[in-house]
């Protein structure tokens, strides 16, 4: 019999048959947020947790309140009002109610807390809001969190908080573990290996012309100073992005921290920079992350993420020149059509995901700072691919926002402080760009900062492929996916 990696916590769903599978994979989900594993029973009093409409007869069990609108709202693409939100206290805590129960006597919580976790772990705004950017993103501005303006806010660990509280008056003991290597919070350090070189034609051309094009006597200055800089054959010594693979990694092993790097193994749009994964360079920094535990995982070129053919054609040319089974991936511009790409990775035999963050705003995009399995809500069931929330990324901080390093790296440290707070596992990425003195100028410093960071709080720092096993107990996300939504 397989030992099971957390206390059983019996369930009875007293809910509509069309939306058990979604209740089983909220609860399960909000399980390994409060170290539980839900274990769902065919009868009320076999329970000591029953959620449902209306109170349970055997008063024995604790009462989590469902609701019937909520349920039939998100069993269909509806985008939701976000007017409709609301601040909600119970019991000295506080949350924002997306689907509110009026009432109910005090003793129990006035909203249907499973029902929200379902609507932003399940990725249903993305299911149901057609809205996209250029590059065909679902959008910060266009989600519920980003419009209330609360992405740096965990709802969902507020929800499991609430959920614990309520088990805990229900006389419901809920264990206090901290899985992470005896440290209760992990914060994974990723790279995007989108070049291996600055010195390359196309950058030179394209600098070329920035020159010829500049007016202004200091910008003109600085790019000739910058293409005199780069206008010679790659070396690891002084090229900017070879430089910044070679000091995270040095920094990284100086600091015991391990961390995941993203390779690209193809492309052919004009957002793809294509490398040989067979290079020199390449092969030795293959090896040296082999010896040292770090991992290697994919990051698929520009419009794989829909074209399972380019993807699986990546994905092998990557696992031969790494000498190793890829198991973690981020897509490139941080592209994910709904459900397809995620349909895609696990067809596939990816187990991990770290895409799911804004490109333009940082923080918390599916209102948690754990892992989460993926969900297809067209299929009904969950998909066996677990995502590790990305919370920051550089391109996001100084690109997309304007902030200087110092008001970046203060931003990074807040998210840091409320994942750890929550104890919780998610993701950084910083590229192999930050080196680069002219056009990344104090990001070195930044991501140094946050090496030093890490250390100081005691947060521990390995690879997604290590991370969720300790989040999960080692069960493998098909056997949980399995469990969900049983064959």
């Amino acid at each position: 019999m397989r030992r099971e990696p957390f206390p059983v916590l019996r369930i009875y769903l007293a809910c509509i048959d069309a939306f058990i599978i979604p209740a089983r994979y909220a609860w399960t989900m909000v399980g390994y947020i409060l170290g539980f594993r839900a274990a769902f029973v065919t009868a009320p009093e076999d329970a000591q947790l029953v959620y449902g409409y209306t109170p349970p007869e055997d008063k024995e069990a604790t009462w989590i309140p469902a609701s019937r609108d909520a349920h039939m709202f998100l069993l269909h693409q509806n985008p939701y009002p976000v007017e409709a939100l609301k601040e909600i206290v119970w019991k000295e805590h506080s949350a924002i109610s997306l689907f509110h129960l009026d009432g109910l006597a005090a003793e129990h919580i006035p909203s249907d807390l499973v029902s929200a976790v379902f609507f932003f772990l399940s990725q249903h705004e993305e299911w149901s809001i057609p809205d996209r950017d250029k590059y065909n993103r679902f959008q910060a501005a266009s989600s519920v969190l980003g419009k209330a303006g609360l992405l740096s806010r965990p709802v969902v660990y507020e929800y499991a908080g609430m959920i614990a509280h309520a088990c805990v008056l229900g006389g419901i003991e809920l264990p206090d573990k901290a899985r992470y290597n005896g440290k209760s919070s992990a914060i994974v350090l990723t790279h995007d290996i989108d070049f291996i070189w600055k010195s390359r034609p196309s950058w030179f051309v394209r600098e070329m012309l920035r020159t010829v094009k500049s007016r202004n006597e200091e910008s003109l200055a600085s790019r000739i100073q910058n293409l005199l800089s780069y206008a010679k054959p790659p070396n690891p010594a002084s090229d900017p992005y070879a430089r910044s693979i070679n000091e995270m990694y040095r920094l990284e092993e100086a600091a015991d921290i391990r961390s995941t790097w993203f390779f690209k193994a193809g492309g052919r749009a004009r957002e793809d920079i294509r490398y040989s994964l067979q290079q020199p360079f390449v092969q030795s920094h293959f090896e040296r992350l082999k010896t040292a535990k770090h991992e290697v995982g994919i990051h698929p070129s520009f419009d794989a993420y829909v074209d399972s053919f380019m993807f699986e054609r990546e994905l092998f040319a990557l696992e031969s020149a790494s000498d190793r089974d890829i198991l973690s991936c981020r897509q490139h511009y941080l592209r994910s059509e709904y459900p397809e790409t995620a349909r895609i990775q696990s067809d596939l035999g990816i187990r991990y995901d770290s895409t799911l963050g804004f490109a333009e705003h940082e923080g918390f995009r599916n209102g948690t700072c754990h892992p989460f399995l993926l969900y297809d809500h067209e299929a009904g069931k969950p998909i066996p691919v677990w995502e590790i929330p990305l919370i920051a990324m550089d391109g996001t901080l100084k690109q997309y926002r304007g902030l200087s390093p110092e008001d970046s790296f203060m931003r990074i440290r807040e998210l840091v402080n409320t994942v750890q707070r929550c104890r919780g596992a998610a993701a950084l990425l910083f590229h192999n760009t930050i080196y680069d003195p002219h056009e990344w100028e104090g990001w070195s410093g930044v991501f140094e900062r946050t090496i030093d960071m890490i250390g100081e709080q005691g947060i521990y720092s390995v690879p997604i492929g290590e991370v969720v096993p300790l989040w999960t107990g080692s069960q493998n996300p098909a056997e949980i996916a399995a469990e969900i939504y049983p064959p």
